[in-house]
């Protein structure tokens, strides 16, 4: 097919040179305006952004950034980093040689490559001989949902997944016989059709190491051929092979270390089949609305409630429904609605609540779970919208839409500013999550730790802390994280009994829950019970052996006990685990040189 295709296009360009040549001079100008829309969008991030949430753990914070020797690790070690995507790592290892922790260099990085998505999509879509391709890539450009992604740079797995997502789409277009021939585009390099293969393969292996979402590119390929030609051949399947099984092995890979490593397991996670159908079923629904009508966005959306379970049986079923009411109308309607609302739903699929993700702990949905599906609805509705007429009537109407998503991202650029200005946006959509109480809180006990401030100011700082974990406590009175900032509170006035009390509450709610065990560790080491803190050092990193801090507490009350040997054995199991935390490095140093072996 491959050879068919290149034949027919060598055909088609020969004998309309005039044509080709008309349609080339135009692309430089539009790629110009895609990265205009987008750098004018993401202005009020790029002016004064810095690092939120998780930011500093893969930036700041994150040692393996600073050596040659991290950079191995990157890629060697899954524990040197949060998650195990090396080649995202490998970028923020690269900007940090280039201007150190400076926020707004990531920041400028991630907005770029979000412009290179959006190129990139536009000339996919335009070999594809899909109508209203700029406008889809404009909509995607300035769309609010995508600004998650884009605003905040622990998603540079979004952004970047998707640029060589679309780069292995781009690879193999020819290949899988999905390139519109005659092709209004300029010409590009023929070259042997194995390369093509193979080229294709290694962008989407190169996806996979930046997000394993992009798993479900295989099958993607697998639809469009479909699409395209009403089947699909044994060859190319046979073909897709490889891809889905490279696809496969990333998916269990990162599915095992969220659940081991990142947390997502326990009672949080423990939903039945039909729960997480149901789940899955609202998501959908929840997705689509927002690219429809992006308002109200969160950052932390509210949890639904899942014990009314018939009544959300709805959403599954018309899921369902619609997509069999699009195959019973492929002939009447052609096959691209199904094949956008397959997309759609497969791209979403690893975050639809079958496969277990930390963020579920605290929302079923998040805007940047669907920065690679949304795109499937945007072309389907640009492609529609093409075939308005007159034409003056589609120009009006998607400068409207295209104002209206911009104005929303602009609008919402500041939120992403700093971490206190993103968790007071969260509460103005999402009052009752205790998370969101709970973060703001931790934002105010740091000013109120900072020595540099007076008394006065870091006494404000700190009732504004205990005001914030009250609400944590209020909204959260059965969740763990409530308790274990209540217990802090309790410490803070010097209650060490009660900030016990707190931390067993943690405990009976969550009993592998390692931080709790840790605070209480401290706590009765506080209180001169020696042997109970041991015994909960030792429960606590017998539930998380790779719980760096613990291994440095415990390790701290075995100096105190005079046994430095053990201690030494505490701080070398930490570096060995976490070979990047500043803290455990820098205690075992110091014990080295203590022991006379530094």
């Amino acid at each position: 097919m491959a050879g068919i295709n290149q034949q027919r296009y060598a055909a088609t360009a020969m004998t309309s040179p005039t044509a080709s040549s008309r349609a080339c001079w135009p692309w430089p100008a539009k790629a110009l305006l895609l990265l205009a829309l987008v750098v004018l969008a993401y202005w009020p991030v790029l002016r004064s952004a810095r690092f939120i949430w998780d930011d500093p753990d893969y930036v700041r914070n994150n040692m393996a950034l600073r050596s040659a020797q991290g950079l191995a690790d990157i890629w060697t070690n899954p524990h040197a980093t949060p998650q195990y995507y090396p080649l995202v790592h490998t970028t923020f290892w690269i900007e940090y040689q280039l201007w150190g922790l400076t926020p707004v260099g990531y920041h400028v990085d991630n907005v770029l490559i979000h412009a290179g998505n959006c190129i990139l999509l536009w000339w996919l879509l335009r070999r594809m001989g899909i109508g209203g391709a700029f406008l889809a890539a404009a909509v995607f450009a300035v769309h609010p949902v995508c600004q998650e992604s884009v605003a905040w740079i622990t998603e540079r797995k979004n952004v970047l997944s998707l640029l060589f997502y679309l780069a292995a789409m781009h690879a193999g277009l020819r290949w899988w016989g999905l390139e519109a021939l005659p092709i209004a585009d300029c010409r590009l390099p023929n070259g042997r059709p194995w390369r093509a293969y193979a080229l294709s393969f290694a962008f989407f292996i190169m996806a996979l190491l930046s997000k394993s979402v992009t798993c479900s590119l295989p099958a993607a390929i697998a639809v469009l051929i479909w699409w395209k030609h009403g089947t699909i051949r044994l060859r190319q399947i046979l073909l897709l092979l490889p891809m889905l099984a490279a696809g496969a092995v990333a998916a269990f890979f990162t599915g095992y270390l969220e659940r081991t490593q990142v947390g997502a397991s326990g009672k949080d996670w423990e939903w039945t089949a039909w729960q997480r159908c149901l789940i899955a079923g609202r998501a959908l629904w929840f997705y689509a609305g927002k690219l429809v009508w992006p308002r109200p966005l969160s950052f932390i959306y509210p949890k639904w409630d899942m014990t009314a379970g018939a009544r959300l049986a709805i959403f599954p079923i018309g899921v369902v429904a619609v997509l069999l009411l699009l195959w019973l109308a492929r002939r009447r309607i052609t096959r691209g609605p199904l094949a956008a609302a397959l997309l759609f739903c497969g791209t979403l699929l690893p975050a639809l609540g079958f496969i277990n993700v930390f963020p579920m702990k605290y929302s079923f949905v998040a805007d940047h779970f669907q920065y690679h599906a949304g795109i499937a609805l945007i072309v389907l509705a640009a492609a529609l919208a093409s075939r308005i007429k007159p034409r003056s009537v589609l120009i009006a109407g998607s400068l409207l839409i295209l104002t209206f998503f911009f104005s929303e991202t602009w609008r919402r650029g500041p939120i992403y500013v700093n971490k206190q200005s993103l968790w007071e946006a969260t509460l103005q959509t999402n009052r009752a999550s205790y998370m969101v109480w709970g973060n703001l809180g931790d934002i105010y006990a740091q000013s109120a730790g900072n020595r540099e401030l007076g008394m006065a100011e870091r006494a404000r700082y700190r009732q504004q802390a205990i005001a914030c974990y009250q609400k944590c406590l209020e909204y959260g009175p059965n969740e763990p994280i409530s308790h274990m900032v209540w217990g802090l509170v309790q410490e803070w006035r010097h209650d060490l009994p009660a900030a016990a009390a707190e931390y067993n509450r943690a405990i009976v709610l969550w009993p592998q829950y390692a931080p709790a065990m840790d605070s209480l560790a401290k706590v009765l080491q506080a209180q001169g019970d020696t042997p109970q803190a041991i015994a909960w050092y030792q429960r606590c990193l017998a539930n998380d052996p790779t719980f760096t801090d613990a291994q440095c507490d415990y390790g701290e009350l075995l100096e105190t006990l005079g046994r430095n040997d053990e201690a030494l054995k505490q701080y070398e199991q930490a570096v060995r685990l976490r070979p990047y935390n500043a803290r455990a490095a820098a205690k075992l140093r110091r014990m080295k040189i203590l022991l006379g072996q530094g």
